[in-house]
């Protein structure tokens, strides 16, 4: 896994070494498409896993991106950072749950062979990796209080890490802020350093590698790196990456397992790149 590895791009090749910009592929997918009717998971999806090889990070998203067919209580979220609003299920409930819970062992039957490493993506959130984000994001419309949402999320957590008990898992714990019983903004850092402790997962990952990160990204990374697991960084938007060498040269200070790219793979210059990462002796 060690390299740059990005989402749905089939150019990773392990027998040329200038490949070594895509130490593996990120498959990024909904749960309404994976499982359009409940317990018939899509025969084209397994196929276009398979078609990867081996190698593969599996990323599944829940939440806005669940199925109808669950049939559970819905609300408005008002995400924090684009502003659109989005039809969210009750995903703390135990249909919710139990139902993720069945999708993953389901999914590690069918594809564990393939999949190397399976993202703890929380399952009630937009995105695939926010922790804690959605209070921070609607600390007047979501219908769920930190301490629920902490549990709710452990749970799912432990859910898929026990359901692939034979790949890796990767937690990108991505704190924000929540919010005191007053209303006031505090760290979530510390709620989320413990949630991964709780967890255990094979790597522990930092959102947002940018040029410039704030300095309280700074101490998320930190948090991270003090923590018995390894480490892995994502880029949420490259183009905005305006010294990619500057950014990568940064990261790569934390010893990193790997580093993922979104899909723009296009808006850097690949063998620049390359020439890069066979240049640092910590990635050998």
């Amino acid at each position: 896994m060690n390299g740059l590895i990005t989402r749905d791009v089939k150019d990773y090749d392990p027998t040329n070494s200038r490949s070594a910009i895509l130490g593996g592929n990120t498959i990024l997918v909904k749960w309404s498409d994976i499982e359009p009717t409940e317990g018939q998971i899509d025969p084209n999806f397994l196929e276009h896993v398979r078609s990867f090889g081996t190698g593969i990070n599996l990323r599944i998203l829940g939440g806005a991106s669940a199925p109808t067919w669950l049939n559970v209580p819905t609300f408005t979220y008002n995400e924090g950072v684009s502003g659109r609003a989005y039809d969210m299920p009750y995903w703390w409930t135990e249909r919710y749950m139990s139902a993720w819970e069945v999708l993953n062992l389901r999914l590690e039957n069918m594809l564990g062979v393939w999949v190397d490493t399976i993202h703890l993506t929380g399952g009630g959130t937009l995105y695939a990796e926010p922790f804690i984000r959605s209070v921070w994001a609607n600390r007047d419309t979501l219908p769920i209080g930190i301490e629920e949402d902490q549990a709710a999320l452990l749970r799912m957590h432990k859910q898929q890490t026990e359901a692939w008990p034979y790949g890796y898992t990767a937690l990108s714990v991505h704190p924000w802020q929540g919010l005191s019983a007053t209303g006031t903004p505090i760290s979530s850092l510390p709620l989320a350093v413990e949630h991964a402790l709780a967890v255990k997962p094979t790597y522990v990952g930092a959102h947002n590698l940018r040029e410039n990160p704030t300095a309280a990204m700074l101490a998320q990374w930190d948090a991270i790196k003090e923590l018995p697991f390894k480490a892995y960084f994502q880029t949420a938007n490259p183009t905005k990456i305006d010294n990619w060498v500057k950014a990568l040269d940064r990261g790569m200070a934390y010893e990193p397992v790997f580093i993922e790219l979104n899909r723009d793979l296009k808006t850097y210059s690949v063998e620049a790149m390359v020439d890069f990462i066979h240049q640092m002796k910590k990635w050998e």
